[in-house]
């Protein structure tokens, strides 16, 4: 097997497994004790591996600013594997005025060439 099969076949793998995870930790959010949550998120993490849900994740934490808001708080104090995760899926606003990523400042479309 190529390296290239093993890593399609690996974040297809992780999708289902990481669902399983995630509904599992729906199931036990409401327990005073947050497991529910930490399983929520490793679910999370691992179907992040396919790009697709990657995607998915930063739009849906960029729809809800307060449940990305609370994410954000709850950051620091996830072990660094999670918190590497959740920073990956991070939105930010755009002020008025500042480029898109990739975009650099004297190129935004307000400044014609003279």
């Amino acid at each position: 097997m190529t390296r290239r099969q093993h890593q399609t076949l690996k974040r297809w793998l992780l999708v289902p497994l990481g669902a399983v995870l995630f509904i599992i930790g729906l199931i036990l959010f409401p327990l005073p004790i947050p497991f529910g949550l930490m399983l929520m998120i490793l679910g999370l993490f691992l179907m992040a591996y396919n790009p697709v849900v990657l995607r998915f994740l930063k739009r849906t934490r960029a729809k809800f600013p307060v449940f990305s808001r609370k994410l954000k708080d709850v950051t620091p104090h996830l072990p660094a594997f999670l918190a590497r995760f959740l920073r990956r899926t991070e939105t930010r606003a755009r002020r008025a005025g500042e480029p898109k990523p990739g975009q650099s400042a004297g190129h935004s479309a307000g400044q014609g060439a003279e």
